[in-house]
């Protein structure tokens, strides 16, 4: 601030730290000694919720296959909230229009990526991604999970693990007897191109989608049948 207001007179610094004070939680650390030691808690930290998906990704530089892991978590996880509160952060870095989402609304389901990794023996976990979906009512007695935040990490970008993720959480509510299908919250380019992908690539599986069938164009049948084994709506089977 002093070399600031020397050389230019009159002229304030910003407030850069008070700025990130707004979105960042307390605790946060403005000395390297103390984040360094910091980070030797991490050999503790378990990755939250359940296991829904594992799968490995061919590193070059690494020359080996490392391991990735999807939960699915939610607020009452013990830790998850606290946790949260910091990973949210990265959203204001990365993604122009985000914001920060009430999760005392218990319609939120949280999915998270990490990657496992070894290091002086001890079984380390390093964050990835996330997503957020909210579960909207839809009469009489169907619900309606709707994508609202995506994200992953740069280092990790371009590796497939978008891919990986959205395919996962798809699977996951296809399961489920009450959603009646999945949508997104103005989604982005990218992430239409990235669900264009996931889609088609589910959608290979269907008999009314088969090689026979493509040529004869859309049909009622492929919308049924994309609607009931996977949760898609018409608009975006007939993209596929």
């Amino acid at each position: 601030a002093s070399k600031v207001t020397e050389t230019f007179v009159c002229v304030q610094p910003d407030d850069v730290e008070g700025k990130i004070r707004e979105i960042i939680p307390p605790g946060f650390s403005s000395n390297t000694d103390d984040f360094i030691s910091l980070l030797e808690k991490e050999a503790n930290f378990k990755p939250f919720g359940s296991l829904l998906h594992t799968y490995k990704v061919h590193n070059v530089e690494a020359g080996a296959d490392l391991t990735y892991l999807i939960h699915k978590a939610d607020i009452s996880c013990p830790g998850f909230r606290e946790h949260h509160e910091r990973l949210q952060t990265f959203l204001m870095w990365f993604i122009e229009t985000a914001s920060f989402i009430d999760v005392d609304d218990d319609h939120w389901d949280f999915f998270l990526v990490f990657e496992k990794y070894n290091k002086d023996g001890e079984t380390l976990y390093a964050t990835v991604g996330y997503m957020t979906v909210y579960n909207y009512y839809v009469y009489p007695d169907k619900t309606r999970p709707r994508v609202s935040q995506m994200l992953i990490l740069p280092p990790f970008q371009g590796e497939g693990h978008g891919a990986q993720l959205l395919e996962t959480v798809h699977r996951f509510y296809c399961n489920l007897p009450k959603v009646q299908d999945i949508t997104a919250e103005d989604p982005s380019e990218n992430y239409v191109k990235l669900r264009d992908f996931v889609l088609v690539k589910l959608c290979m599986d269907l008999p009314s989608f088969s090689t026979e069938k493509l040529p004869l164009g859309f049909s009622e049948e492929m919308a049924t049948e994309a609607r009931e084994k996977l949760k898609i709506n018409k608009k975006h089977a007939r993209r596929v």
